[in-house]
C-alpha cells in the first residue's frame, strides 16, 4: 500500500481533476487507510478496556495470548536483560 501510496503521490494523482478516474482511485485510497486507522483505534481500545484481544481480527477469530502454562516461570538471564538495556540506551540518542 505504501509504495501504491508513493507512485500515486509522484504522479501527483491528488492535484488531477475530480472527474479523473485516478483522481476516484487516489480519494478511494485515503478513504481505505483512514478507515484502517479507526479500525485499528478501535481495536487498541477495546483491548485497553477489557484486556482479552489486541485487535479486532483476533476477537472475530477468537485467539488470544496466553501462556502455554498457567504457572509457567518466567526464567529471564540477566546477559539478555543487559543486552536489552543496552540496546535500548544506545537507540535512544
Amino acid at each position: 500500500m505504501t509504495r501504491f501510496r508513493t507512485a500515486a503521490l509522484s504522479r501527483q494523482w491528488p492535484d488531477l481533476p475530480a472527474h479523473d478516474r485516478r483522481r476516484k482511485l487516489w480519494t478511494w485510497l485515503v478513504r481505505a487507510e483512514n478507515a484502517s486507522r479507526v479500525w485499528e483505534l478501535a481495536g487498541w481500545l477495546w483491548f485497553l478496556w477489557d484486556g482479552r484481544y489486541p485487535s479486532i481480527l483476533m476477537r472475530m477469530l477468537g485467539l488470544r495470548l496466553v501462556p502455554s502454562a498457567p504457572r509457567l516461570a518466567r526464567m529471564v538471564s540477566y546477559e539478555f536483560m543487559n543486552r536489552q538495556l543496552v540496546w535500548g540506551i544506545m537507540t535512544v540518542s
